[in-house]
């Protein structure tokens, strides 16, 4: 069991843990909704996040709310470790109710012929239970209701007394080929101590409490541009947190809506860094032995190897006879119980424990859109004008834990069991974020090479009117060829001396600004 445990770890280290709860495919919108697992879907995983509280099954009915509060930590352990310990319970619950029946039943009955269907009864009951999870490949437990335990119990003191006086003394089942008494008490008490050590197993695998803590960190950054291009640089600053280059998972992904002129905007990205598995080391014998986890599932993968090795020297010994078909039930009964041994401890040695870490960034916040221009229209050449979005004290919430959590083989989701703040790395996000929102520009300015030597170029082509000297130098004139420029005050009065607006012929005061012409 060791070495199959050690095999399944290497395709957990890489990319073959499933999620928290159902994730979006690449640049997907949105989050999935209805999960099955511990936490359903990425709003569930929200609140859990700001409530920092993580959800718990609350027992139900009399034998859980006994079991669990017998098990204190049980409550806080992942699914598989809970179902295990409830089944495992009922099972020895339901094993020894029997052997008590049992007992009961042909305790001080003279009567062979009875107490020899009364152990083909129990024989039949006690193989029901125990190949009941065999066949469905559940761990179903035996189930009692409050009618059947009156049934039983009533049947144990009053069946044999009936039976008894009913049934004569020569009645063998089978013609007493087989005496069920003895293999009825050993698939019993077999069938008790396989479940006892998985109950035990299921309890060494639950989980301490553990702190559970977010770190929120609060920014109010102003910006005059759309929230959108804060998303894009969170982004980019995901990516830079991927570990051993593996993409992060999303699980939520709700950009801001600015399509209107103004109003209110709410964004969510909900990310986690690629789970690490922490149980590499190779599982020796004496690992196996010393850790909580393990040791009753050794002790119960033995009991099976010696269960499953007697039944099936048992099964050859009757190939090998003509008559001793008790020796048939005996192995195939033992045979039975390892593989139920088998089947439970398996489900348990496939335990992997992950960390990582879970961001939730959050923005609300109002917009309006606003154009900004640039440059005057007489005295310079380049005019800009871009319209831009202003958010003013928007609400940029960050959140970041570092999680472990728990997962039992490849199909199975993740259960988180802790959740641990780390406010330095919220903080440093957040503070990434509200400066590269602060930063960002509103002013459209030639910036490139090409526009640079362009301008310039325009610049000895088109001078300004005053500077007669430069122009000529441009077109290779001398100063006597060159005309000197002249100021045509007609022309200048066609615009407004303050604000430079065109004006018409017969316009003596300009309509923007009220200067007189």
């Amino acid at each position: 069991m060791p070495p199959r445990r050690c095999s399944r770890c290497a395709s957990f280290s890489d990319r073959g843990s499933r999620h928290l709860v159902p994730h979006l495919e690449q640049d997907a919108v949105g989050y999935v909704s209805g999960g099955s697992g511990q936490i359903r879907d990425a709003r569930a995983l929200r609140e859990t996040i700001r409530q920092n509280a993580i959800t718990y099954p609350v027992p139900r009915g009399p034998i859980d709310t006994l079991l669990y509060s017998a098990i204190k930590n049980l409550i806080y352990s992942p699914q598989v470790t809970q179902s295990m310990v409830r089944s495992q319970f009922r099972n020895v619950m339901a094993l020894l109710f029997l052997a008590i029946c049992f007992l009961v039943s042909i305790l001080g009955l003279r009567n062979g012929a009875a107490v020899a269907w009364i152990a083909l009864f129990y024989f039949v009951v006690t193989n029901v239970l125990v190949l009941r999870p065999l066949a469905s490949g559940r761990p179903e437990s035996a189930r009692f209701s409050s009618r059947e335990v009156v049934i039983f119990i009533a049947g144990s003191i009053i069946g044999p007394v009936v039976l008894a006086g009913i049934i004569p003394k020569t009645l063998y089942p089978f013609h007493n080929t087989i005496v069920f008494t003895p293999v009825t008490f050993s698939i019993l008490f077999a069938s008790l101590a396989v479940s006892a050590l998985l109950l035990m197993a299921g309890i060494g695998n639950t989980v301490n409490p553990n702190t559970i803590a977010a770190a929120p960190h609060l920014e109010t950054p102003s910006m005059n541009a759309t929230p959108t291009q804060l998303f894009v640089e969170l982004a980019r600053e995901m990516k830079r947190l991927w570990v051993e280059e593996v993409p992060n998972r999303t699980y939520m992904r709700l950009p801001p809506n600015v399509a209107a002129n103004h109003g209110e905007f709410d964004a969510h990205l909900i990310e986690e860094t690629q789970p690490l598995a922490q149980d590499l080391d190779p599982l020796t014998l004496q690992s196996a032995l010393a850790l909580a986890t393990t040791r009753w599932l050794l002790a119960a993968d033995v009991l099976g190897t010696l269960l499953t090795s007697a039944g099936a020297w048992m099964l050859t010994q009757w190939g090998q006879s003509s008559n001793a078909n008790e020796l048939l039930l005996y192995g195939s009964s033992m045979l039975v119980v390892g593989a139920f041994a088998f089947r439970g401890a398996n489900r348990l040695w496939r335990r992997f424990e992950f960390k990582s870490r879970l961001y939730w960034i959050e923005c609300h916040g109002s917009y309006a859109r606003a154009s900004t221009k640039v440059g005057s229209v007489l005295r310079d050449r380049i005019h800009t004008e871009r319209e831009s979005i202003n958010v003013e004290m928007m609400t940029l919430r960050v959140w970041v834990a570092e999680v472990d959590s728990v997962a039992f083989d490849t199909d199975r989701t993740r259960d988180m069991v802790s959740l641990r703040g780390l406010p330095g790395e919220a903080q440093r996000v957040g503070r990434h974020l509200a400066a590269f929102g602060t930063d960002q520009a509103s002013v459209i300015v030639p910036g490139s090479s090409v526009d640079l030597q362009r301008l310039a170029l325009a610049d000895r082509i088109n001078p300004k009117a005053s500077d007669a000297d430069t122009l000529a130098d441009a077109y290779g004139l001398s100063g006597s060829q060159a005309a000197k420029p002249t100021l045509d005050v007609s022309q200048a009065s066609k615009f407004c001396t303050n604000c430079g607006l065109q004006l018409e012929a017969n316009q003596f005061f300009c309509g923007a600004c009220g200067q007189k012409r």
